[in-house]
């Protein structure tokens, strides 16, 4: 309410927002009648939202107060959006600040979480996190602003309100000024992220492009004193904790993936590579020998036949070029397993598929992409790699069958 009567006092168009959560009975609906009265008064335009919380909470496996704060959101996005508002006002505070950093340390926190509440954060403005609760509460009762308070403030059912209620009050008993000296620790705070997030971006830009993503060497990481700090920097945001960055610098085990649930990251030697999750099933489509354009997984092949006088060989590794006469349809398409050998072009003898990827030293999360086509039983090629020894094109070839491979497209992930 407070912010409200200062935003009334300045030349901006404004409207008010009301979610009911529906969760204090007839309090809840108090509030609304309370808002929408005040916004009729001020001719102020008001936008209202009833909501089954507790409902949605239980449909989504959430807690009440993360729903809620979805509902809110969510409300907040879709106004900006139909009624073209430039911003979002929050009346969070700095109280509301301290608060929630102690919160977060509480619960294990990296600088960004001892950095508060932003100021601005897309279309979301906090004019008043400048200010204290006893300021804000001094303001309301000197320009005699009417409000209504939320009954379950007065609960401790939540971790905020225990912090609130009984933490904060041992801390002031330490530091009456705990308000003013938490400002200018948050102000040093706040300069020591600038120069951490600086440090990291220029971690992030040594990322080199790989065919399935970015890779990292880790001796970027080890010029860091504290190289798991860094690394978690880098990767958290794919939903990957600091227990795993740090198991992933002090053992760094070639060779081992880590998951989180949206993207994974193999050790690899002396190289760090992350990649978004693809948990798909096993390829294996049949080819026949009138199919031109084969697609299954978001890759292609595409098959021509030429005669051989015509014919120019490619260095492409995503174009094979076989012996059209020695190849039996139908063709199959899948995903190796162990077990499967071929004869390499350019190599005496049989193989191991498994160990001719070692040979080239292919990365785990490449391995599992890798697929293989069969005619008769037999591997004519593994896709992208190599093609048969046996199915070559050689001087008494007449014709000649090019497949060309269209494989999955890297996604930017660092």
């Amino acid at each position: 309410m407070v912010m409200a009567d200062l935003f009334l006092k300045t030349r901006h168009r404004i409207a008010v927002a009301h979610v009911n959560y529906q969760l204090r009975e007839a309090e809840s609906h108090r509030d609304e009648d309370f808002v929408r009265t005040f916004c009729s008064k001020n001719n102020l335009e008001f936008h209202s939202l009833k909501a089954e919380t507790t409902k949605i909470a239980t449909e989504t496996r959430q807690s009440v107060q993360l729903a809620a704060r979805r509902i809110r959101y969510d409300f907040f996005k879709q106004l900006i959006r139909e009624k073209a508002y430039g911003f979002v006002a929050t009346a969070h505070n700095l109280n509301d600040n301290l608060e929630t950093i102690i919160m977060n340390l509480v619960r294990g926190t990296g600088i960004d979480g001892l950095s508060g509440i932003p100021l601005t954060a897309d279309y979301l403005i906090r004019p008043l996190l400048f200010a204290s609760r006893e300021q804000i509460m001094a303001y309301a009762d000197e320009n005699q602003i009417s409000w209504v308070e939320d009954s379950s403030n007065a609960k401790d059912d939540y971790t905020r309100n225990i912090i609130r209620h009984h933490v904060i009050p041992q801390l002031k008993n330490v530091n009456a000024n705990l308000e003013n000296t938490f400002e200018d620790t948050l102000t040093r705070i706040k300069a020591t992220q600038n120069v951490f997030a600086s440090a990291v971006d220029q971690l992030r830009a040594k990322a080199t492009e790989t065919s399935i993503g970015f890779s990292l060497q880790i001796a970027e990481l080890s010029a860091y004193r504290f190289p798991e700090v860094i690394l978690w920097e880098l990767v958290k945001s794919y939903g990957f904790n600091f227990d795993q960055c740090k198991d992933m610098v002090k053992k760094h085990i070639s060779g081992k993936v880590y998951l989180s649930t949206s993207h994974r990251i193999l050790l690899d030697r002396k190289t760090i590579i992350l990649e978004k999750r693809i948990d798909a099933k096993p390829r294996c489509t049949e080819i026949s020998i009138n199919d031109k354009n084969v697609e299954t997984q978001g890759t292609s092949l595409i098959l021509d036949v030429t005669d051989a006088q015509h014919f120019e060989l490619s260095p492409d590794p995503n174009v094979a070029s076989l012996d059209a006469d020695k190849i039996t349809f139908p063709l199959t398409w899948r995903t190796w397993v162990p077990g499967d050998h071929f004869f390499p072009l350019g190599m005496k003898g049989s193989k191991k598929v498994s160990d001719f990827l070692i040979d080239l030293k292919i990365p785990v999360f490449e391995k599992q992409n890798i697929s293989v086509l069969e005619s008769s039983g037999n591997i004519v090629w593994v896709v992208g790699r190599r093609i048969s020894n046996r199915y070559k094109v050689t001087n008494d070839t007449r014709k000649v069958l090019v497949i060309r491979y269209t494989p999955v497209s890297s996604e930017i992930v660092f």
